[in-house]
């Protein structure tokens, strides 16, 4: 992969910071994911799509974080 442009790492740096690992963004994706589930059936697969927008974006700069022996991605 290669090296991440400034703009890209300040975007990854504001998602990690965002949505960075630990307890709190945890209960909030919980919160977020049962909130989905009670949508109408109708409604249910925008809010999906969010959901795993969100998850699919923090791995991904997690993994590139480790990729590059930078450890997190701090903003």
């Amino acid at each position: 992969m290669a090296a991440l442009t400034d703009e890209q790492t300040a975007r990854a740096g504001a998602w990690a910071k965002v949505f960075e690992d630990g307890p709190a963004t945890t209960v909030v994706l919980d919160d977020m994911t049962v909130f989905v589930d009670t949508l109408p059936e109708t409604q249910q697969a925008g809010g999906a799509k969010l959901l795993l927008y969100i998850l699919r974006q923090r791995s991904r700069l997690r993994r590139a974080a480790r990729r590059n022996g930078k450890g997190a991605l701090r903003g």
